[in-house]
């Protein structure tokens, strides 16, 4: 599934498209994923600012482009019968441009033309993205401690579980 956004559907006199994830954008994606991780500890480790970790294990992924230059993707991750959301970031000079929200449209459209639900994980460091999904209608399902974090401090970050049933 792809789908263009079209002209303006970001910022002003911007041109956003969301398409399916190519090889080629691989370089794009990890330099985005590098400020990302700079400014929001996502990933937690720097370590997997890495083309393996954004590629592995995904089953379907979206990136979105902003006049022509790739600013940020979605995954999904078939689990039993749901779609786990991961791999999910907008490139910290691109956010406010509708990126984030594109992506989520297709992500959650995927999902609800296969009729099943939606999961993902936060950190709960992460306020934002925890009221971008909120703001869409995802609920939360609980927390756990991500104990395979733990840095050295002996205080393991905390993982709260989001859902979104099935349109």
């Amino acid at each position: 599934m792809s789908e263009s956004v079209g002209p303006g559907g970001g910022e002003a006199g911007a041109d956003l498209l969301v398409r399916s994830r190519r090889p080629a954008d691989t370089d794009a994606l990890v330099a985005a994923l590098a400020g990302v991780h700079q400014r929001d500890a996502y990933p937690v480790r720097a370590s997997r600012v890495t083309a393996d970790w954004l590629f592995d294990g995904t089953d379907v992924a979206w990136v979105a482009q902003l006049d022509g230059r790739v600013v940020g993707q979605v995954a999904l991750v078939r689990a039993d019968d749901v779609w786990e959301l991961t791999r999910f970031f907008v490139a910290v000079d691109a956010r406010g441009s509708g990126a984030g929200r594109a992506l989520l449209d297709v992500a959650e459209a995927w999902a609800d033309a296969d009729g099943l639900p939606m999961r993902l994980v936060v950190m709960q460091h992460n306020r934002d993205a925890q009221a971008v999904y909120e703001r869409r209608g995802w609920l939360r399902d609980g927390s756990t401690t991500a104990d395979f974090f733990l840095d050295g401090s002996g205080v393991a970050p905390v993982l709260l579980r989001y859902v979104r049933p099935a349109t």
